[in-house]
């Protein structure tokens, strides 16, 4: 049986305050860590598996070893796990990213 924590890229602690848009509304969430595939998050909004969403996320330069980024992100909630009362612990699976110009 496959390890259910084995992940296809490698994960790095990135704790920022994100807005996120859904197809219906927006709310914030806390990022707990990021990959190249996709980002776990926290909130206590109401989200459903399938859901589309976007937000932008700054890649510390630990991550990036280079400089920090700030990233759009999109992609698909995957798996959603209700952490403690009003609280939800997303999975979401990008689907497409792009690198912002630096402001």
């Amino acid at each position: 049986m496959p390890d259910p924590d084995r992940r296809r890229t490698q994960r790095f602690p990135v704790q920022e305050v994100v807005s996120v848009s859904s197809e219906r509304d927006t709310f914030s969430a806390i990022t707990k860590d990021m990959s190249k595939g996709g980002a776990y998050l926290y909130t206590d909004h109401l989200i459903a598996e399938g859901w589309d969403v976007q937000f932008v996320l700054t890649v510390p330069s630990h991550v990036t070893h280079d400089r920090v980024v700030r990233v759009w992100c999109s992609g698909k909630v995957v798996r959603l796990e209700n952490m403690s009362e009003g609280r939800f612990g997303i999975g979401v699976e990008f689907d497409r990213y792009q690198i912002l110009p630096e402001s």
